[in-house]
């Protein structure tokens, strides 16, 4: 899927965004497009507001749409459940 098609399934207008660089978990830096957004809600926990980056997917399909950044979770007290692969808020 191309990073405009994602922008439009979240009803970001790909217009308002703009280029950068991100630094990835493993190093790596990717081209991203971000915007700033009204909020974001994940569980019962949101932020806003908030900025995101729109970056294209590498590697395995996965189970899941996107990444929490530390801007997200920063906010936030939690703990990461390895056993069962969840993110639970404290």
């Amino acid at each position: 899927m191309r990073i405009e098609d994602v922008a439009d399934r979240l009803n970001i207008d790909w217009n308002a965004t703009q280029g950068r660089q991100a630094r990835i978990a493993d190093g790596r830096h990717v081209s991203t497009r971000s915007t700033m957004i009204e909020s974001i809600t994940v569980g019962s926990k949101t932020s806003s507001p908030i900025e995101v980056s729109i970056m294209p997917f590498q590697g395995q399909k996965a189970e899941s749409d996107g990444l929490l950044g530390m801007n997200f979770l920063r906010s936030h007290r939690f703990r990461i459940d390895f056993t069962h692969q969840l993110l639970r808020w404290d």
